[in-house]
């Protein structure tokens, strides 16, 4: 037993060297080297005749008495294994500009410009009433067109659909009276809504990636425009067809909504409209 003692001391000493290990404190720590690899360093303190063992991502620098510096920065530049030091080959890192950045992010985006802010104008006109928006003889009234602006934010992922948050006004009124000819109460509004559009692109794709489906919900609120109108809390459901021009921020939206709003005295009324819509998606140019 004693001589395996011997032997492991003589081979351990035979294979090792001074050095010093700099901690990320500041503090030191001296000793005899006995192997040193890419993730540990095996050194015998100073007056200690049992070997340590040092991770190196704790080391700031390891340099050894012959000026041989293995360690930096918690990396191993070189190994010493069984007396021989060993040069670590690390390949180059390639330099990753602002542009790679920009081009990795838009991989990793919703593409057709789903990713940005976006503005839009659009106009429309009322196609189905309500039995209570009819005139005498159940005859269509006399509508105005619904003429409006929506905005939106950037549209996130949720499950299997896309969606976003915006806003939207629009103008509506109809030739239909509730009151009398002295007293006419008629519903002309400009109508402001809260609206939640969800891109189902996703999961119906079959039309290719420039074209999108979605819907839209949202609640309305109705502010009468030159007529005796209260207005007041309605609701808004609706579909859309996007298509947006390929290398541009415009695109073409047709829609169809459905729109339940206050009558002039109590109760709820309707009507659905189709419309197009021409969005600009707000990013910034080349």
């Amino acid at each position: 037993m004693k001589r395996l003692l011997i032997i492991l001391l003589t081979i351990g000493y035979a294979y090792s060297i001074s050095g010093t290990i700099t901690f990320y404190d500041g503090t030191t720590l001296n000793g005899e080297l006995s192997s040193s690899d890419v993730r540990f360093v095996f050194i015998i303190p100073e007056g200690l005749v049992m070997q340590e063992k040092i991770p190196i991502v704790d080391i700031e620098s390891l340099t050894l008495e012959n000026g041989i510096s293995l360690i930096e920065d918690g990396i191993a530049l070189q190994t010493y294994i069984d007396g021989k030091f060993s040069q670590i080959e690390r390949k180059e890192s390639e330099e990753i500009t602002m542009a790679d950045n920009e081009e990795d992010s838009e991989d990793y985006g919703l593409g057709n410009n789903l990713d940005f802010f976006s503005f839009s104008a659009f106009a429309g006109i009322p196609i189905y009433f309500r039995p209570s928006l009819l005139l005498e003889d159940d005859k269509t009234p006399t509508a105005l067109p619904n003429l409006g602006l929506s905005f939106s934010l950037p549209y996130f992922p949720i499950g299997a659909v896309n969606m976003s948050v915006g806003s939207r006004i629009i103008t509506s009124g109809f030739d239909k009276n509730w009151g009398t000819e002295e007293t006419p109460k008629k519903i002309k509004s400009i109508t402001v809504a809260g609206i939640l559009f969800t891109d189902l692109q996703p999961i119906l794709n079959f039309m290719g990636k420039n074209v999108h489906l979605g819907l839209e919900t949202g609640v309305t609120y109705s502010i009468g425009w030159e007529e005796d109108y209260d207005g007041g809390i309605g609701l808004v459901v609706g579909g859309t067809l996007d298509y947006w021009i390929e290398d541009s921020p415009l695109g073409i939206r047709l829609f169809g909504n459905g729109y339940m709003m206050p009558l002039p005295g109590d109760g709820m009324t309707g009507f659905g409209n189709v419309g197009v819509s021409l969005i600009l998606a707000l990013k910034r140019g080349e």
